[in-house]
């Protein structure tokens, strides 16, 4: 079995317009599929923005 790491920078978007909202940060660990698992992943997102939650 493979792990994988990966980091970088991507955007966070409303879902219902699709605008931006905030620049984000990410680090991800990810397996390979073998015969009796599937691919997994699983890791952190963070901003330095703070985020309030919509009505």
């Amino acid at each position: 079995m493979a792990i994988h790491y990966s980091n970088g920078t991507g955007q966070l978007h409303n879902k219902e317009s699709n605008q931006p909202i905030a620049q984000i940060n990410y680090r991800l660990i990810e397996t390979d599929p073998i015969k009796y698992t599937k691919k997994k992943w699983w890791g952190g997102f963070s901003t330095s923005k703070e985020i309030k939650r919509g009505v």
